[in-house]
């Protein structure tokens, strides 16, 4: 199982227990959260980071913003795109697909004006 289906699980879990436990807040949560953390030996790690985690790898992965937004719970989608971080890689695969799209023809004519100093574009 990917880690972004397990997060996405978690998100999944944690609103059904919501309502099959309605007792549970937020602070119960938090605690379990931090005592796993503690076990596991992970530092400087809050629960509310799996938000942006979730949002991150959700959109690189493809998923639509509106989505995500409906997912997150947002009702701006101003502050989905602050959940969702995009990496390095994912940047520079997004340049790869414009690379790639671009003609050889192109190409030529900016081989041309960087050799001569003139432009015909």
């Amino acid at each position: 199982m990917t880690l972004s289906i397990r997060l996405l699980n978690l998100f999944l879990f944690i609103s059904i227990l919501k309502g099959v436990f309605p007792d549970i807040n937020g602070n119960m949560v938090t605690v379990a959260f931090e005592r796993a953390c503690k076990r596991a030996g992970v530092r400087d790690f809050r629960f509310h980071d799996l938000r942006h985690t979730f949002a991150s790898y959700l959109t690189m992965g493809g998923g639509n913003i509106r989505t995500v937004q409906t997912l997150l719970g947002h009702k701006d989608l101003r502050m989905t795109m602050r959940y969702s971080h995009l990496s390095p890689e994912h940047l520079r695969e997004a340049v790869l697909i414009l690379d790639k799209g671009l003609s050889k023809s192109v190409y030529t004519e900016v081989a041309q004006v960087e050799n001569t100093g003139s432009s015909q574009l």
